[in-house]
C-alpha cells in the first residue's frame, strides 16, 4: 500500500482531457504516494464533490460551460481557503494566468506543456505551500494566545497582590471591632463580615495558584444577535476547572 494518498479533482468540460490527465497521475504513482483523480465537468460538479469527497487540490480549466475557471477560482476558494487551486489553461496567455493568481489560484499549467513531471511538481509544491502556509497560521495562533495567556497571568497575579494586602488589613480592623463591642447583634453582623472576608482571601489565594486559563461559553446573548455568545473566563489550576468570572 502506498504511503501517502492524494486526491486530484480535475474540472474540465473535456471529457477526453480528464481521461488524460487521469492517465497522467497513474504515471505518477508510486510505492511511496498513490495520487486518485476525481473529475468534474463544470464548476458546479466541482463544488459536489468538494461537499462530498476529500480533495487535496484542484486543477481547473478556464473556458467552461457555466462559468469559467476564473470566475469559479474565487468561489471554490472562499468555501474551502487551505484547498490549493491550479489553473489549466488553453494556451500561454500570460494575462489569463495572472488574473487566475489574483483570484485565489496558487499556480497555473498550460495544457500543451504537460507531462507526468510538469504536472507532479505543480501539484506536489502547491499542496506542500498550502500545508506550509496551514501551520504558520496555526504557530502564529498559538503564540497570540500564548501572549494572550501571559498578559491574562501577568494581570491576575497583579490583582492578587494589590487586592491581598487591603483585605488582610480590612479583615484585622474586623477583629479589632469585634472585641470592642458586645451587642450580639453587632457580634453577629460582624461574624458574618469575617465569614466574607475569609472567602475574599480563599479566592485570592485560589487564584495565585492558577497557571492557564481559557474561556467558555456559559449564556446565549440576548441582544437579538444569534451569533453572539457571552463568555466566562475558566482558569486551569491542576487540570482543575474553575469558573472564576
Amino acid at each position: 500500500m502506498p504511503a501517502n494518498v492524494q486526491y486530484i479533482l480535475v474540472v474540465d468540460d473535456d471529457a477526453g482531457f480528464r481521461s488524460s490527465t487521469r492517465r497522467l497521475f497513474w504515471i505518477l504513482t508510486t510505492d511511496a504516494i498513490e495520487f486518485k483523480v476525481r473529475e468534474a465537468g463544470s464548476g458546479e460538479e466541482a463544488l459536489e464533490v468538494l461537499n462530498t469527497f476529500p480533495v487535496d487540490c484542484v486543477l481547473i480549466d478556464n473556458i467552461m460551460p457555466g462559468g469559467s475557471g476564473l470566475e469559479w477560482i474565487p468561489r471554490l476558494v472562499a468555501l474551502h481557503p487551505n484547498l490549493p487551486v491550479i489553473m489549466m489553461t488553453g494556451n500561454g496567455d500570460e494575462s489569463t494566468a495572472v488574473a487566475a493568481m489574483k483570484q485565489g489560484a496558487i499556480d497555473y499549467l498550460v495544457k500543451g506543456d504537460v507531462t507526468p513531471t510538469a504536472i507532479g511538481h505543480a501539484v506536489s509544491n502547491a499542496i506542500e505551500r498550502t500545508q506550509m502556509a496551514i501551520r504558520l497560521e496555526r504557530q502564529q495562533e498559538e503564540l497570540v494566545a500564548a501572549e494572550k495567556d501571559r498578559v491574562m497571568m501577568r494581570s491576575l497575579g497583579s490583582a492578587c497582590h494589590h487586592l491581598g494586602q487591603p483585605a488582610t488589613a480590612l479583615a484585622t480592623l474586623l477583629e479589632l471591632i469585634r472585641r470592642r463591642v458586645s451587642d450580639p447583634v453587632t457580634l453577629d453582623m460582624l461574624d458574618q463580615s469575617g465569614d466574607c472576608m475569609d472567602t475574599i482571601r480563599d479566592t485570592l489565594n485560589e487564584f495565585r495558584t492558577i497557571n492557564h486559563y481559557q474561556t467558555e461559553a456559559y449564556l446565549a446573548a440576548t441582544t437579538g444577535d444569534p451569533q453572539r455568545v457571552d463568555t466566562c473566563i475558566v482558569a486551569l489550576k491542576q487540570d482543575d476547572l474553575r469558573k472564576i468570572a
